[in-house]
């Protein structure tokens, strides 16, 4: 427990429910949650071993959800540990570790924006509305 008078850090807070992958909103959040967290323990914390479980439980249902949209798994380190041999051989600095996970959400968060922007609603055993011109005809049983 942490005597910080801002509280304690995330990775110490009692567990949310992880977001819903089956939503785009969901899958967002989660995508969210996955890079903040490579970007976290590349520049600093926490610790590895302190949040790998909940690395490895996110990335299932996350890659799961990219492939029933046809998108691609935004990250393929498989733990935070192959994360961290990638970044301790390629990338040298904590800005071109945040850049190079950026870079990797980047298109998959874009495709899963459009999808959101372009979402409608539609109920199919509804009655199909009546047009402007075939109430202008009078041609709609009343």
């Amino acid at each position: 427990m942490s005597n910080d008078p801002f509280g304690p850090p995330p990775w110490e807070t009692p567990e949310e429910p992880d977001p819903d992958p089956r939503t785009v909103e969901g899958l967002l959040e989660l995508l969210d949650a996955q890079a903040n967290l490579l970007v976290a323990v590349a520049t600093g914390s926490p610790r590895i071993d302190v949040v790998n479980g909940k690395y490895k439980r996110h990335r299932r249902p996350l890659n799961a959800a990219m492939g029933e949209r046809g998108l691609p798994s935004p990250f393929p380190y498989e733990d935070l540990w192959a994360w961290h041999g990638h970044w301790s051989q390629h990338l040298p600095g904590y800005v071109s570790r945040r850049t190079h996970i950026r870079e990797l959400a980047a298109p998959v968060r874009a495709a899963l924006e459009t999808a959101l922007g372009g979402m409608q609603v539609a109920d199919p055993e509804a009655p199909t509305a009546p047009s402007w011109a075939a109430l202008d005809v009078g041609s709609i049983d009343a």
